[in-house]
């Protein structure tokens, strides 16, 4: 998830400068100092993780069940996307259910010690 939360750190940074800039983690054992990765995984990587609407939401109730107090629905509301990023709605509706399963990500780490994709996402079939 790296590479794609390169790409949101950013409202100018394109997916080659997101696959780039995080290449000391590329895989090993290309020749050359080929890049491991192209720069269209990231946008895969987005549609896939904003697909993953039951796992996303899941986990945010998880939380709000932990903490009744936690800032995760408030920092959630206040999510938004580049114009830059997209020329579609529905892209910016990937792009926003993305960058919300990243930032739900963060607060389950923080909240549980403890990613969602350790046993949460697979209870929820990755949907």
């Amino acid at each position: 998830m790296g590479f794609t939360e390169n790409y949101f750190a950013s409202d100018t940074i394109t997916y080659q400068q997101a696959v780039m800039d995080m290449e000391q983690f590329s895989v090993a054992g290309y020749p050359g100092g080929e890049k491991s990765l192209a720069p269209s995984t990231v946008h895969r990587w987005v549609r896939t993780l904003s697909g993953l609407l039951h796992t996303t939401q899941t986990a945010l109730n998880l939380i709000g069940q932990e903490d009744p107090a936690t800032r995760a629905y408030r920092d959630l509301a206040q999510l938004k996307i580049a114009t830059g990023k997209f020329k579609r709605p529905s892209r910016k509706k990937q792009l926003l259910g993305c960058l919300r399963l990243i930032a739900v990500e963060a607060f389950f780490k923080a909240t549980f010690t403890l990613s969602v994709f350790t046993n949460l996402a697979i209870r929820c079939a990755f949907t």
